[in-house]
């Protein structure tokens, strides 16, 4: 089964921020050092490139037999179910573990053994998705 990520506001004015910073820093940097006007064009559209990217590119939550997988921008993370330890809501987006939520309205998963300690997931479908997790996912205590 697999679902997909609903946006929030948040998310996408904390992508702006991104966007406009470096793009700032990257401006003042070359008219301080006499760089042509060229080469500040080209780093600037590989920086919108990227954070548009990673802005409006859904986040892909699938299931499967044995793991949890998220398709998340150029990331992929496989997460078993067996790892899984706590299942609960969060608004915090932005700050802590794999980040793979585009709205306030998400869900945080705890789990073991992985480079982060928890992943925040936001699914269009959040009923559904966390049925289908409470059935994989049998060790997991669900604060929800």
């Amino acid at each position: 089964m697999t679902y997909y990520s609903k946006y929030g506001i948040k998310f996408i004015r904390y992508n702006l921020l991104l966007l406009l910073i470096p793009t700032i820093i990257i401006v003042l940097i070359g008219y301080l050092r006499d760089i042509p006007p060229s080469r500040i064009s080209v780093s600037i559209i590989l920086i919108i490139i990227i954070v548009l990217v990673n802005t409006f590119k859904p986040v892909k939550y699938t299931f499967t037999n044995h793991q949890l997988i998220i398709y998340n921008g150029f990331k992929k993370s496989k997460i078993f179910y067996d790892a899984i330890t706590n299942v609960s809501p969060t608004s915090d987006i932005i700050v802590g573990g794999n980040k793979a939520a585009k709205s306030e309205d998400a869900i945080q998963i705890d789990y073991i053994g992985g480079v982060y300690d928890n992943v925040k997931v936001s699914p269009k479908e959040k009923e559904e998705f966390l049925r289908e997790l409470k059935k994989k996912a049998v060790k997991a205590k669900f604060n929800i």
